[in-house]
């Protein structure tokens, strides 16, 4: 569809969008830094029931939703299989998650999630969900929705790049976005 302009309404449109879609980029990439290490002190601050540290948990969690291998964390988290590897058996130490050998490849092993893992995990998010409740109380009701609804956009983003990532098989992380890096589970 044509303009008037010279340009179809499509490529219009886009230009209008870069600006706008560079400006987003460069405040997600400012900001979120910013906000996962507050997050982070606010939630390691006051050690939750169950003593797992945010890495702990962010570990324990992908397990329980299904990323089960050593291999598929390390890749998750671009941290080496001793990293991993370290971290899980210090996990399984404190009977928070099983490991056993992989009935189709007994070379590998499968993580799941223990009952007393799985009550660690429902305490550190009901301890997670206070300190960030802690943290917008301050904003205003309106804020707040802003918020929701910005995390709404947010939640679709990400399942479309799941979804390529299930389609193409590759892995793909914002680790070293803006110059930042995520830090490994601990």
């Amino acid at each position: 569809m044509h303009n008037g302009f010279g340009e179809n309404a499509h490529s219009h449109s886009l230009a209008l969008a870069a600006p706008l879609a560079a400006e987003c980029a460069r405040r997600v990439g400012e900001e979120l830094p910013r906000l996962v290490r507050l997050l982070r002190q606010r939630v390691d601050a006051v050690p939750p029931p169950g003593g797992l540290t945010t890495g702990q948990y962010f570990v324990l969690a992908l397990v329980r939703d299904g990323v089960t291998s050593p291999g598929g964390l390390a890749a998750h988290f671009a941290v080496s299989s001793p990293t991993i590897t370290g971290l899980t058996a210090r996990l399984a130490a404190k009977g928070l998650i099983g490991r056993a050998l992989n009935d189709h490849d007994r070379r590998t092993v499968q993580l799941s999630v223990t009952e007393h893992g799985a009550v660690a995990l429902t305490r550190m998010e009901a301890h997670m969900t206070a300190c960030i409740a802690g943290l917008v109380a301050g904003l205003t009701e309106t804020q707040q929705r802003e918020i929701i609804a910005a995390m709404d956009s947010v939640h679709v983003l990400l399942r479309v790049e799941d979804e390529d990532e299930d389609a193409t098989g590759l892995h793909t992380s914002l680790n070293g976005a803006s110059g930042t890096k995520i830090a490994a589970p601990r």
